[in-house]
């Protein structure tokens, strides 16, 4: 009579571990969800920064240019000098608008990865209350002809 009732309770305890198992896989999923939902910002801000950056450096190189050619006693304000500046500025926009996109991409995966998470998360734990019932029902013949 003792043993039966082993396999039940033994049934039950391995339910309970794999029920348990399975919610906390959900949670490890929904914190790792978070984690790619800060990285995405963090992503976005990063393509801030380095855009403005190389903004910046742009301007700095133009002046340099302009600065460069005024001190040659050369005109800016049209021909070769005013193509090579102009030139200097499409070729920065350029740059900025790739560091964007780039940091736009990097963003846009990490919402993605951050959806996958929460889907697993959710899978994990509408799976619970089978890990739960799997060892019982795998057990309930055993408990049965141990009965009888």
């Amino acid at each position: 009579m003792c043993f039966p009732a082993l396999l039940g309770i033994g049934a039950v305890l391995s339910g309970v571990g794999s029920a348990l198992g399975a919610v906390m896989q959900g949670q490890q999923y929904a914190a790792q969800a978070k984690l790619h939902e800060r990285q995405a910002i963090l992503e976005r801000e990063k393509g801030s920064f380095d855009s403005a950056q190389q903004t910046k450096k742009i301007q700095a190189g133009i002046g340099e240019q302009i600065a460069g050619f005024a001190s040659n006693g050369v005109d800016v304000s049209s021909g070769s000098p005013l193509s090579v500046v102009k030139d200097t500025g499409t070729e920065g926009a350029l740059d900025v608008a790739s560091i964007r996109y780039g940091a736009r991409i990097r963003e846009d995966n990490e919402k993605y990865s951050a959806k996958v998470a929460q889907m697993n998360s959710g899978m994990a734990m509408a799976s619970a209350p089978f890990a739960f019932l799997t060892p019982i029902l795998n057990n309930s013949s055993k408990i049965k002809s141990a009965f009888g």
